[in-house]
């Protein structure tokens, strides 16, 4: 590369998902009803030889 890098900013951006879904957003529906069916999923996975529980995030 020639010259300066005259770009502002940094490479990465940190900030909270959360904060960036509004409340009433279709994928919040979507996020629930897949969290509850991957609870229910957790003790046939904990039971199966060779998986290890998912941990799915509250």
């Amino acid at each position: 590369m020639r010259g300066t890098d005259e770009r502002a900013g940094s490479l990465f951006c940190y900030l909270d998902l959360e904060s960036r879904i509004p409340l009433k957003h279709p994928l919040r529906a979507i996020r629930a009803i897949v969290n509850e069916a991957l609870a229910t999923l957790d003790p046939a996975r904990a039971t199966a030889p060779g998986h290890a529980a998912a941990v799915v995030p509250r």
